[in-house]
């Protein structure tokens, strides 16, 4: 962190959510005139940033989607190692549903299948045994685009990483049979390029948002991800490695201003929720929450999914409501809940089903996300 201070000077202390939001309604005012309304979406940390925008600015509110809900106040109030209590509590969902979706599929579009209508918890059994055996006897992989070892810790976070992406279910399957073949290459290499390691600017974000915590000890750190490890899901030391927020209590500057709430204004506009039933790292409690706080200000729109925000596997009916709320304001009934569409291992039997323009929209979907989800 005292590089990012060295290499960021003064400008260090101007990268928190508050300023983003201040630039989004300073660029409304100066693109479509003062006091027009702010259209934003946004997914999984931009629903931290949507938080603070439309709290900041309730009388600017125009058409505002959050997907994949952060709750704002956990984010600005809680040290980052306690937040895998309340982040990760639909992780074990999301990791059944994709061996649920490998059985009912078998082993012609899941290569960790063994057989048609196998029992779900019978493939779960086998990856989790090769897992664990990786802790003892980890493997040497010459053959990945940079080589090197797959260890259990690396495995885990490869089957963490593809529950938050459903699309890649399948390629994440035969990398990880592949794997327990002997050949490690294709997980080493899926989980290098689906996971990064240098995201430092996010900690520029999260701790400026953050209110300094006490120095935790390490025992701290340690014993909450064991508990949340016991308790809520086995992808806790995971997200510790994929969420890039810890070490706040070391962050060498102090941002001009801090948004502290009320977190619950009556807005101009009301904005639009949007939850997975399965989302490994944004769960449904969370936007259920952030729905019940806003009031009369929200409704929440549910998806019947795995996946990291509802963008990650899109639905015909979730891309309906979503044009409906942009295009005129109109609002899901309460209580919708979207279902998937097609198979997270997809045939192109499913996919010759849809009309022409289900599949445009589809595929406009799929590249939004592919843009949208590389970081988030």
């Amino acid at each position: 962190m005292r590089v990012c201070e060295q290499t960021m000077g003064d400008k260090l202390r101007y990268m928190g959510t508050v300023n983003i939001a201040r630039d989004i309604e300073f660029m409304t005012s100066l693109l479509d005139g003062e006091g027009a309304p702010i259209n934003y979406y946004g997914l999984s940390y931009g629903t931290v940033l949507g938080q603070f925008l439309v709290n900041m600015f309730p009388d600017r509110v125009g058409r505002v989607v959050l997907d994949g809900v952060v709750d704002a106040i956990d984010w600005t109030t809680l040290p980052a190692y306690k937040w895998g209590r309340h982040l990760q509590t639909s992780s074990e969902a999301a990791y059944q549903r994709f061996m649920t979706a490998c059985a009912e599929v078998g082993p012609s579009r899941c290569a960790l299948a063994r057989e048609e209508d196998e029992d779900p918890d019978a493939i779960m059994s086998r990856v989790e045994s090769f897992i664990e055996d990786l802790h003892y006897h980890p493997l040497a992989v010459h053959n990945a685009t940079m080589p090197g070892i797959l260890t259990s810790g690396r495995a885990r976070l490869l089957l963490f990483a593809a529950i938050e992406a459903p699309e890649l279910w399948s390629i994440a399957a035969l990398a990880l049979d592949m794997a327990m073949n002997g050949d490690g290459s294709a997980a080493l290499d899926v989980q290098r390029a689906s996971i990064h390691y240098d995201d430092l600017q996010r900690s520029a974000i999260s701790c400026n948002d953050n209110t300094v915590p006490d120095v935790p000890t390490a025992e701290e750190v340690v014993d909450e991800h064991l508990w949340v490890l016991e308790h809520v899901t086995r992808f806790s030391l995971a997200g510790m490695v994929l969420e890039t927020d810890f070490g706040c209590h070391h962050w060498p500057v102090t941002p001009p201003e801090r948004f502290t709430g009320p977190w619950n204004h009556t807005l101009r506009n009301p904005i639009l929720i949007v939850s997975n039933t399965a989302d490994p790292i944004t769960p449904l409690a969370t936007g259920k929450l952030v729905n019940e706080r806003f009031g009369s200000s929200s409704r929440l729109l549910v998806q019947d999914s795995a996946g990291h925000c509802a963008l990650a596997m899109p639905s015909l009916c979730m891309i309906g409501n979503m044009r409906a709320f942009f295009a005129d304001g109109t609002l899901p009934e309460e209580g919708t809940v979207c279902p998937m569409d097609g198979s997270q291992f997809p045939d192109q039997d499913a996919a010759n089903a849809y009309s022409v323009e289900d599949k445009k929209m589809l595929e406009s979907a799929r590249r939004v996300a592919k843009s949208m989800l590389k970081k988030w």
